[in-house]
């Protein structure tokens, strides 16, 4: 007797790429049981699959399956396949929801908690990290789940400000549970799981990342949370594409407003002009779901939040914060008015051990003179720090 995850995990393999097949399926057989128990006339009768996917369908070898069930075992992998109770409900909705679910970690109950995903630069400004840190804190603290992808940038924030107040967070990622990317997120990854948090993926253990995957994995942001929230972003990068797909499947969608004179507010002002209402701040997006967080959301511990600060975040969970130079000093600068005079060193010499270089968009080796311009009278132990960098 085959069981429900080894169908699950049949299933997904032998449709490597993502399609609709399991949701075709569904309206005929019960369970994804059924599914790999039917035989061609069976298939035939549903006339919703082509000539090619029946010829796949009725090869029923799980020898590749069983293997990959035998690694979760042994690595203490959960398997949550479509016709599992903890499956989220809303996934089931989308037009390719996958046929398993990896789990690295506590699966949080997405069906009856309110969960909230956060898409959004990688090259954030420090508004942009400043407001993704106070609304995915209060959101945490008043009992929600914050759903990221874990990449650099908005994503690893988000979490990293959970954790920081004791929230619940998940991370869907675009390769295997157990594969560790960026190499920077070690420490965020290690504490989301210390945490009673999880890291969830459609593709099995020890698949690699590709470029390709991270497109493929957008879909679940939607599906998963009860809604999105988009924090800046350019026109035709990876957050517009997610906020395509999430336009495309109607899912709930929000926006924070983005300084018009940064190159990341082009994305959120093109939405807002679609339609998609901005916040700004976690009560706006409670009040939008107010019978969903009725059970679940305490919005009065928001008081009771501690002092949760970007540059706290950067240092505990040592997260690759890739600025632009001119944004790095920018920050500087306004620390320097709260006495705050150690940022300098503690962003610079984080940017330079933490951070590998993109080609083309961070300048690490800027022209000294240009350098001490914009900052008000640095010490000799920083001017020495510039030098090592020059």
């Amino acid at each position: 007797m085959v069981s429900n995850s080894l169908s699950a995990i049949w299933l997904s393999e032998k449709f490597k790429r993502v399609n609709s097949v399991l949701a075709r399926l569904s309206e005929f057989f019960p369970t994804v049981g059924d599914i790999y128990l039917a035989d061609e006339e069976a298939y035939r009768k549903t006339e919703v699959l082509t000539e090619n996917e029946i010829n796949i369908l009725l090869d029923k070898d799980t020898s590749v399956a069983q293997r990959i069930m035998n690694r979760c075992f042994a690595t203490g992998i959960q398997i949550i396949c479509y016709d599992d109770p903890r499956y989220p409900k809303r996934l089931k909705t989308i037009e390719n929801p996958p046929p398993v679910l990896y789990c690295l970690g506590k699966f949080p109950d997405f069906n009856n908690g309110f969960s909230v995903s956060f898409v959004g630069a990688r090259h954030m400004s420090p508004y942009g990290a400043e407001m993704c840190t106070n609304i995915s804190s209060d959101i945490a603290i008043s009992g929600g789940i914050v759903v990221s992808g874990l990449a650099l940038g908005i994503d690893a924030l988000a979490t990293a400000a959970t954790l920081a107040v004791g929230g619940v967070s998940a991370a869907i990622v675009a390769f295997g549970v157990d594969v560790v990317y960026p190499k920077t997120h070690k420490n965020l990854r290690l504490a989301l799981l210390n945490s009673g948090g999880a890291i969830i993926s459609e593709y099995a253990p020890g698949t690699p990342f590709h470029d390709l995957r991270f497109r493929e994995r957008n879909r679940l942001f939607g599906g998963i949370a009860n809604c999105t929230l988009i924090v800046e972003g350019r026109i035709g990068g990876g957050t517009s594409l997610t906020a395509s797909l999430l336009k495309k499947q109607q899912k709930p969608m929000y926006v924070i407003p983005a300084n018009v004179t940064q190159p990341n507010s082009a994305l959120p002002l093109e939405l807002m002009q679609s339609g998609v209402k901005p916040v700004a701040n976690a009560y706006d997006i409670f009040v939008e779901h107010e019978q969903e967080c009725f059970s679940t959301i305490n919005m009065a511990k928001i008081r009771e939040k501690p002092r949760v600060t970007v540059r706290n975040l950067t240092l505990r969970y040592s997260l690759g914060m890739r600025m632009p130079m001119e944004e790095y000093i920018d920050t500087f600068e306004l620390y320097e008015k709260k006495n705050d005079k150690s940022w300098f060193r503690t962003v610079f010499s984080a940017a330079k051990k933490l951070t590998p270089k993109p080609k083309g968009e961070i300048n690490f080796k800027p022209k000294l003179p240009e350098l001490k311009k914009k900052v008000l009278a640095p010490t000799e132990q920083e001017l020495r720090a510039i030098s090592d960098l020059a």
